[in-house]
């Protein structure tokens, strides 16, 4: 009985271990994938507020 108890108590062990280990991948992935949205949004915001400072002026020196 003490035995199987064991055997059980090791195969929830690895269990928890395979499981540590896919979870830590699929964060690592979550990580990257929210860093390269973070770069294409900041770039992307970047550019907007310099083609709407070259407007603004461009039309301060129009006149």
């Amino acid at each position: 009985m003490e035995l199987r108890l064991m055997e059980k108590m090791e195969q929830y062990r690895e269990e928890t271990r395979q499981m540590e280990l896919r979870l830590t991948e699929k964060i690592a992935n979550a990580k990257a994938s929210v860093i390269k949205w973070s770069f294409i949004f900041w770039t992307s915001q970047l550019a907007v507020m310099a083609g709407i400072i070259l407007a603004v002026f461009k039309l301060l020196t129009a006149h």
